[in-house]
């Protein structure tokens, strides 16, 4: 289950409220297959990573919201370094964070062993066609990714042909029509401090920074519905607290038989992990499919493939001042808000699924919620 149609993002939808009362709810949601991460970008929340050294970076916003989703991380002294060069290999694994899977098979780099730790990124890049290496067969892991070396992938990713260049860089440059697609995009902005229009621009290192920004606006451009805020509209009704997992699972599997799917089956395991899950981030007041305590969705998932799954993922929603709403108008407007997300839909609607488990916490004003699918 490699390639980036894959991917399944964190969002917000917009939909209009018909009443005086409006729901802010927050989704993500994520898909792994075996071991293999496979999540992408989330809005900036309250609990999104602090960096020590970015509070001058142009780049803040955009590094924040990458490290949310554990695509970027930081040093263990607090900062993120900005400033500092990206290696190919470091590309490699943001890129295919982003937008694909690692893949098992081993890349064919004479230089990038087995197990070389990037070895699966790397390996999955070559696989979409992103990335290809050097002429005499080497990828070169530890030289720092060229603005364009790193534009040209995020090209392939988007399908864009190259521009006409109309800045001096040397007509026998390799990247011209890359870069000035990239510009054409609003990828790179010739108000940002890396622009000098130099016949060096090309072939200068990438800054972590410029990374993060590159990254962020091109799943802006191919995601066009994440970083949109989710509104939807509550409505009145009644259910007991016992309920909510029969309510919310009948919503599922009533969208799926319209599809002519299968029924998904309530399964016990995903429901304790979903509800561990859930509860830690109700308690521990944060949202996210990388928790500050247990790790990542493919560290916590190590659980579920031992007791014997292949293929599993997960939507996470958060719900603020429920008080007002009842169970019913929540777990309603929360299945709306998955299913008019095109990638928290697919979720659902994926045929390969055969089970489900759903977990709760709430303290009267949040309401946090996951839904674990999963196939043995």
């Amino acid at each position: 289950m490699v390639g980036a149609k894959q991917a399944l993002n964190r969002a917000f939808i917009n939909s209009t409220g018909f009443i005086k009362k409006i729901l802010v709810i927050t989704l993500i949601g994520v898909i792994i297959f075996l071991s293999f991460s496979h999540s992408v970008v989330s809005v900036l929340g309250q609990n999104a990573p602090q960096f020590s050294d970015i509070g001058s970076s142009w780049a803040r916003d955009e590094i924040l919201k990458l490290a949310q989703v554990g695509i970027i991380s930081g040093f263990p002294d607090g900062t993120f370094r900005p400033g500092n060069p990206v290696s190919r290999a470091e590309f490699a694994k943001m890129v295919v964070s982003s937008f694909a899977s690692p893949s098992e098979s081993p890349p064919s780099f004479k230089d990038v062993s087995q197990d070389f730790w990037a070895s699966r990124y790397i390996s999955g890049a070559q696989v979409m066609g992103w990335i290809t290496g050097f002429p005499d067969g080497t990828f070169r892991p530890q030289e720092p990714v060229t603005r364009a070396q790193a534009l040209a992938v995020l090209a392939r990713i988007a399908g864009w042909k190259e521009e006409v260049w109309p800045y001096p860089i040397p007509p026998s440059s390799w990247a011209t029509g890359t870069v000035a697609a990239a510009l054409k995009n609003g990828v790179i902005r010739e108000n940002e401090p890396y622009w000098d229009l130099s016949y060096q621009f090309a072939d200068q290192a990438c800054e972590r920074q410029e990374v993060a920004a590159f990254l962020e606006r091109m799943l802006e451009k191919v995601r066009p519905a994440l970083f949109s805020s989710v509104e939807v509209a509550g409505q009145t009704a009644s259910i007991a607290l016992d309920e909510k997992a029969t309510f919310l699972l009948g919503l599922i599997n009533k969208e799926r038989a319209n599809a002519g799917l299968n029924s998904l089956e309530w399964d016990s395991t995903l429901a304790d992990f979903a509800q561990k899950y859930a509860t830690e981030m109700g308690t521990n007041e944060f949202f996210s499919h990388v928790s500050p305590i247990s790790g990542s969705f493919q560290e916590r998932a190590k659980v579920l493939f031992d007791q014997g799954f292949t293929f599993v993922g997960e939507n996470l929603a958060r719900v603020n001042n429920i008080g007002s709403f009842t169970t019913e108008a929540l777990l309603s407007s929360i299945h709306n808000s998955f299913m008019n997300s095109p990638t928290h839909r697919d979720n659902i609607m994926n045929p390969n699924w055969t089970s489900v488990g759903i977990g709760f916490w709430s303290d009267g004003n949040w309401l946090y919620l996951e839904v674990c699918f999963g196939t043995r």
